[in-house]
């Protein structure tokens, strides 16, 4: 048990990297799923 416990800190960056990664991913693929619908709010920007 003393092990796990002075593995938590260590782990706990890697558990917010993780969340964070799968938060973005979630983002990307609304803002995809928005783009394909046909709202464009970044056409006018990247022409």
């Amino acid at each position: 048990m003393p092990a796990a416990g002075r593995a938590w800190p260590v782990a706990w960056p890697i558990v917010a990297l993780l969340l964070q990664s799968f938060a973005a991913q979630a983002a990307v693929l609304i803002e995809w799923r928005r783009m394909r619908a046909g709202h464009r709010p970044y056409a006018a920007r990247c022409r």
